[in-house]
């Protein structure tokens, strides 16, 4: 597998043939050991943070079954200048591809989110 860090303001992959290289496509044009990486998730595009490819189909098989049973757990961390108005908070919604995007939709496949507020950082930026 390969594990990159993806910056925020860049695609996972091309959303569309005129859209210019993703982060996949950007790989596979660098460096020809990366010619054959599989997408086994993706970011969107303002999320920053590390994204995992399959090298092998090997790799690729393991790391799909290993999503698609739910064993890996992804964690974000959100950073606001505002404060919370719950401590916590679970989001669920199917979700289903419609064209090149996926959305939240009566049928599709379960997603759920749970939110932790951690700490509140104080309003002067400093830490304590």
């Amino acid at each position: 597998m390969l594990v990159v860090n993806k910056p925020a303001g860049m695609n996972t992959h091309a959303p569309s043939p005129y859209a210019g290289e993703g982060l996949y496509e950007w790989l596979q044009n660098r460096e020809p050991r990366w010619r054959n990486l599989a997408i086994l998730h993706r970011l969107d595009k303002d999320t920053s943070g590390l994204i995992v490819f399959g090298r092998t189909p090997l790799a690729n098989r393991s790391l799909t079954s290993q999503f698609t049973d739910r064993a890996v757990s992804k964690k974000y961390l959100l950073l606001s200048d505002r404060a919370p108005s719950r401590q916590t908070c679970v989001a669920r919604s199917n979700i289903a591809r419609m064209g090149d995007r996926y959305r939240s939709a009566a049928k599709g496949e379960p997603a759920e989110t749970r939110f932790v507020s951690r700490q509140r950082c104080p309003a002067d930026g400093r830490s304590h």
